[in-house]
């Protein structure tokens, strides 16, 4: 297990923001009439979950 310091803070900020793009997409998404900025930002929320599932997976198993 990493130890808690300040060389892996940007790891920590990105688990923290993984569950604010799901609801941020689920917003979007439950939304009765999506304008195309909308599903713009639903897209955009949507590859920002995955692409930083993706990269803490990496840093915390792959690279550790």
């Amino acid at each position: 297990m990493r130890q808690l310091n300040l060389k892996n803070l940007p790891n920590y900020g990105d688990i923290l923001a993984i569950p604010f793009f799901l609801l941020t997409f689920l917003y979007f998404y439950n939304l009765e009439e999506k304008t195309e900025i909308e599903i713009i930002l639903m897209l955009f929320a949507l590859s920002g979950f995955l692409i930083d599932t993706f990269f803490v997976y990496l840093s915390f198993f792959v690279y550790k």
